[in-house]
């Protein structure tokens, strides 16, 4: 028999035979603190001990024994997860403890209530009860507690998208955090920053923050935290093209994931590595990678990880020409996808494969691929809808909570003022830079008939010139300072974009952008050095991915994400 079970037995012998009802409050509540420390599933048994240890403590005006019934009670509740019921008895206890200026037991309910409150998804009273939390555990200088309310209320903004009210939150925990705090517990908080402000799009200060918890993990020999961070890093530094700092991270994460006996890690790892490689043209050792990962994968039996390995391993054989091979592989990839049940990977592979198969010829299968891809993929759309939908929800909520809609809208309207005046300036740019590329085309074709006229010594100068005039006005060039503005104009648009759509290439983002500042067709197809047909053909394959009706103008549905 445990030990929890010897002592309730022998406090509930004690209860049978005492008579005294001060002696029995006191059986009583260690029966209650027994119960609530051991975490047992509640009986009615139980219940029935709480609601006397109440009515007894009511009898003899003891309001404190009153309030950890209540408190005791809710406990009971929680622990059958009858959320509802448990945050009735601590908002009695809560409403006593009040009466009798216990701060230590009101900080301690009110970190329950805000759980409590967010399993019920009622997110303004979590918030609500986080902050009473926070504000009470100030008074007391109870840093604990003020650390665990901080985080936990700025984990939860972090769990519905609301960035710009966890960082605050997290900056506070650090600022507590550096006064005595260990080495670990500061690493969290700045890596808890560092998240954040890459969510928010400041990239620097990201990068600064996740350095500093890298250093404090490693200092401290938390080495699961500093592999954690390192994945951190890692996929900051993929995102804004820093290769070999991406790298670095990855083989150091690696390294540590090796050193921990971790295979799991190590596989997610590779994929990482491999995702790199990808991105910087490394084909063969983006495969390896691949391959490495998928012998883990196996081992482990891990169907999923298989599955994500093998559509990676296809797509690259695709990439690479070996259109039999990537064939092959996906599907035995689609066959495993669909024994998980994984739609986002059998999404991927159906549409790999209609790619693959349109290019070996095969166009009956490659047709019946695509559409299986399309449905798919309208599901996935609808699924990812929903869930931005509910969060912006949740969001809106709180906001009308805390009354800050008025300011909100100032702010908005402020934020509209600024992006009219970018979106002219954006226009202004896009009509330089066709004028610029016809100007670079009359002068190159002049060149060229100068080239055929001129004397023999001077056809290599004037070629020379040519090579010149194309190198330093390529379309990369524009590209770089149209996108500088876009993103000045339409913060996050393209991120929002290539989030919701993964599947749009590097290209397609490049031709969304261009579509939402009202580009004509010729004047994309002049941009882009391309064809009017090839422009309209690329916006059809478009609306195909992102499926909208073809009555939608394009630009207009992109710029209203």
């Amino acid at each position: 028999m445990s030990t929890y079970s010897t002592t309730l037995r022998s406090l509930a012998k004690r209860l049978d035979t005492t008579t005294s009802l001060p002696d029995r409050l006191s059986i009583l509540q260690s029966l209650g603190r027994t119960l609530s420390e051991h975490h047992v599933p509640p009986t009615e048994e139980h219940f029935n001990w709480l609601q006397e240890m109440i009515t007894l403590a009511e009898d003899l005006n003891r309001s404190v024994s009153i309030g950890e019934g209540f408190e005791l009670e809710g406990d009971c509740h929680a622990r059958g997860n009858n959320w509802k019921q448990a945050l009735k008895s601590w908002g009695k206890a809560l409403r006593i403890f009040k009466d009798v200026d216990a701060t230590e037991e009101r900080i301690r309910l009110n970190l329950k209530s805000a759980r409590a409150s967010r399993e019920l998804k009622r997110f303004a009273e979590t918030t609500e009860f986080y902050k009473e939390a926070i504000d009470l555990s100030k008074k007391e200088e109870n840093r604990e507690e003020q650390k665990s309310a901080l985080k936990e209320l700025g984990e939860f903004y972090t769990t519905i998208g609301d960035h710009a009210r966890a960082l605050p939150l997290f900056l506070d925990l650090l600022r507590i955090a550096e006064k005595s705090a260990p080495s670990e517990e500061r690493g969290r908080a700045l890596s808890d920053i560092g998240i954040a402000y890459a969510e928010l799009g400041e990239t620097k200060r990201a990068l600064e923050h996740l350095q500093s918890a890298l250093t404090q993990f490693h200092d401290s020999r938390s080495h699961a935290l500093e592999v954690m961070t390192l994945v951190n890093l890692t996929n900051i530094y993929t995102a804004i093209g820093q290769v070999e700092s991406a790298l670095h991270c990855g083989l150091r994460a690696l390294a540590i994931y090796d050193a921990l006996h971790d295979q799991k890690g190590i596989a997610t790892t590779l994929l990482n590595l491999s995702n790199i490689s990808e991105g910087s043209g490394d084909l063969q050792s983006a495969a390896d990678y691949r391959v490495k990962a998928l012998d883990i994968f196996e081992d482990l039996n891990d169907q999923r990880g298989q599955a994500i390995a093998l559509v990676g391993l296809g797509s690259l054989y695709a990439r690479a020409g070996k259109l039999n091979d990537a064939r092959y592989v996906l599907e035995q990839t689609l066959l495993l996808a669909e024994e998980i049940e994984e739609t986002n990977i059998l999404c991927r592979c159906h549409e790999l494969l209609a790619e693959t198969l349109e290019q070996i010829g095969d166009s009956t299968k490659g047709i019946h691929h695509l559409r299986r891809y399309i449905e798919l993929q309208r599901e996935i759309d609808m699924r990812e809808q929903r869930k931005i939908a509910a969060e912006t929800q949740t969001r809106f909520d709180l906001e009308r909570s805390e009354n800050e809609r008025e300011i909100l809208q100032l702010k908005a309207e402020r934020l509209e003022a600024e992006i009219r005046t970018d979106k002219a300036e954006l226009n202004a740019l896009s009509l330089q830079l066709i004028e610029k590329q016809k100007f670079i085309e009359t002068l190159v074709e002049k060149l060229e008939k100068i080239k055929t006229e001129a004397r023999d010594d001077v056809k290599p100068l004037a070629e020379e010139m040519i090579q010149e005039i194309k190198r330093s006005f390529s379309n990369n060039m524009n590209w770089q300072s149209f996108q500088q503005q876009f993103e000045r104009t339409n913060p996050e648009l393209l991120h929002r974009i290539a989030r919701r759509w993964p599947l749009l290439t590097q290209k397609d983002l490049q031709f969304c952008a261009l579509a939402v500042t009202g580009l004509s067709t010729g004047e994309i197809a002049e941009l882009l050095h391309v064809t009017t047909r090839t422009v309209e053909t690329t916006r059809y394959r478009i609306r195909g991915k992102i499926e909208i009706d073809s009555k939608v103008e394009l630009g207009t549905f992109l710029q209203g994400l």
